[in-house]
């Protein structure tokens, strides 16, 4: 509980880590999240803009992947893709600051595909018609 409570408070260059980490669970309790979100192969994870024009330092973000490495929320996502990703920090320079993201590549997810027709012919085929009595 207390190491919950550290998270909550802790940012790192005015991304919060809490934030990251909820992020993190919501998309390893749902396949469908993981879809929405996934683009050419990979996950994005916005982070806040910075109104400075300035790139983040190596150090800092070397700090902030190593903290979200570190998140409870990282480990139970890369369970459940079954993979061992691992977090690219970006960012891009705009007319407004600095954009800034986090890409979980994904490269090798397995895409399933349902034909619901067959589906429900089969149900239709395996229900018995009972006479009430």
């Amino acid at each position: 509980m207390k190491k919950n409570m550290e998270l909550i408070f802790k940012t790192i260059d005015g991304v919060s880590l809490w934030k990251i980490n909820r992020m993190l669970k919501k998309l390893s309790k749902s396949k469908l999240m993981i879809l929405e979100q996934m683009k050419d192969e990979k996950i994005v994870i916005h982070l806040p803009s910075k109104p400075e024009r300035e790139v983040t330092s190596l150090e800092m973000k070397r700090e902030l992947l190593s903290e979200v490495v570190q998140l409870d929320g990282f480990e139970s996502f890369n369970v459940s893709v079954l993979e061992n990703c691992r977090p690219v920090y970006k960012e891009q320079i705009t007319k407004y600051g600095l954009y800034r993201w986090i890409e979980l590549p994904l490269p090798n997810q397995i895409q399933y595909e349902y034909n619901f027709a067959e589906m429900k012919e089969s149900i239709i085929n395996n229900y018995e018609v009972r006479p009430i009595m």
